[in-house]
Parts: C-alpha cells; structure tokens; sequence
C-alpha cells in the first residue's frame, strides 16, 4: 500500500487538452451573442460542471480509501474507487449529495456553487421553449449568468484541489519515513495549519473569481517518459 500511496497523483485528467479546447470553444460560443452560441456554451458549460464534480469526488474517494487502507493495515477500509465508478455517470444533483458526505476546503461554498448552477440551469431549459420571443433578451441574460457560474466552479475547483494536492503531498512523505508518535502528532498539527491557511487564502480569493480566466491545471509531479524496448541486432541481445 505504501507504493501505491506513493504513485498516487491526485486530481490527474485525461485528455486534458481536449477538455481546455472545449472550455475555450464554449467562450467563444458565448461571445457569439445569439441564442445558438449561448445554448453550446451552456452544453459544454454543464458537462464541464459535472465533469469537475466527479473528478473531485473520485479523488476524494480514492484518496480516504488509499490512507485508511494504509493505517488499518488493509484489515477495514472505504471500498475502492472503482467501487463507485460503476454504473452511469451520476447526474449534478447527486454528486452534490456525494460530496455532501465529505469535509474539504471550502466544501461549502463548492457545493452552493454546483446547487446554484443545476437550479439556474433547469430553470433555463424547463422554460425556454415557454418563453415569448419578444422576451429572449432575458434568457440571454440567464445564461451569462449561468456561464459565471460555471467559470467560478472551475476557479474554486483549482484552489481546493491545489491545496488538497499539497496536503496529500505531506501525507505521502509522512509516510514514508519512520517517525515517532509524536513526529506524526506534530506532522498532523503542520498539516491541519496548512488547511486553515489554504481555507483563508480562498476566502480572500472570492472577489477575484468574477472574471476568471483560466484552465483546468495538470497535476503536480513527476512524468515518466515512454520507453522504447532495445532492437536486437544481429540476433543478439
């Protein structure tokens, strides 16, 4: 467990690329000004929202399993990640309810933010097609709001998993030494002073969150490259 612990890199992406391109591409479609930009952004927009959703609650998952795993020597644990993975991918309101379940930086603000947007979201499609033309002004209005929203989601998301990223850093590195009870008590202490402190640096960042620019960031660490296998010359190794 200790190699696992240790090989682990929390909040990784694939095809992370393809999902910034897609985020861009969902700001240009708002910028379009007409109803057909604003309803692809606003797709893009909620899958993007749902992605960020399920990405912090799998990590968070598999995260507790990997540290209880390694205190209890394996005898009881959360169940796998893989455990939770199964089935369809869970709709924005129930991964608010999962994520309700565990404590995190800002969990609160994060999880108003996602409510917000599911409300603001079925409130738009519930009664787009219910709406006057003479008044889809309004709903244009509707979904700039819903676009900050969503722009605000993903600032947050990239502070709380920065910060549990360094937090599960530490953890890594208690773990590999050998300490006394009390190194480990102090450790623990270290450790919940960085989470206070990351909690007041996002508070303090919440005015800055209005007009976001910025990407899902790649995690931190160590990237092997790929190796090829040696060609055998001459029938020889």
């Amino acid at each position: 467990m200790k190699n696992i612990i240790a090989e682990h890199t929390p909040f990784e992406h694939e095809n992370l690329e393809y999902i910034n391109n897609s985020l861009n591409l969902a700001r240009q479609q708002r910028a379009s000004d007409n109803l057909e930009g604003m309803m692809s952004a606003t797709l893009i927009y909620t899958n993007l929202v749902e992605y960020l959703a399920d990405n912090l609650l799998q990590n968070l998952h598999h995260a507790v399993h990997l540290a209880s795993s390694r205190d209890f020597q394996a005898t009881f644990f959360m169940k796998n990640q893989d455990t939770i993975k199964k089935g369809p991918p869970k709709p924005l309101g129930k991964l608010v309810e999962s994520l309700g379940r565990y404590e995190f930086p800002d969990s609160s603000g994060f999880l108003n933010l996602l409510e917000k947007f599911g409300k603001n979201r079925n409130n738009i499609f519930h009664g787009l097609l219910k709406t006057p033309k003479e008044k889809l002004g309004d709903v244009d209005n509707d979904f700039v709001a819903l676009h900050d929203t969503a722009e605000e989601i993903l600032n947050k998301y990239n502070l709380i998993t920065s910060g549990m990223t360094t937090v599960w850093t530490g953890f890594v590195a208690r773990h590999q030494t050998s300490l006394s009870i009390a190194e480990k008590d102090a450790k623990i202490q270290e450790l919940q002073e960085q989470m206070a402190n990351l909690l007041t640096v996002i508070q303090s960042l919440q005015s800055q969150l209005a007009t976001p620019i910025q990407e899902i960031e790649a995690p931190k660490g160590k990237t092997a490259p790929i190796k090829t296998k040696a060609k055998k010359k001459n029938g020889k190794k």
